[in-house]
């Protein structure tokens, strides 16, 4: 069951994921780079730039579990 996975110690990920998060990270900086570009400075965009540290964060996570 996933919930009984959740909180377990984890070694590093695989060699083998590694591309899978650097692509992850990738998508998130050109996100990020984008998000500085258009929006104007304020909350709204911080609020947007934790959005994406949180979606990278939980990528991240997805590709160290394994899946379900």
């Amino acid at each position: 069951m996933e919930d009984d996975r959740r909180f377990e110690f984890r070694e590093n990920s695989r060699v083998d994921n590694a591309d899978a998060h650097r692509a992850v990270r990738a998508s998130v900086t050109d996100a990020d780079a984008t998000f500085r570009t258009v929006c104007p400075a304020g909350r709204e965009l911080s609020i947007a730039r934790t959005k994406l540290e949180e979606a990278l964060f939980w990528a991240n996570a997805a590709i160290a579990r394994g899946g379900s």
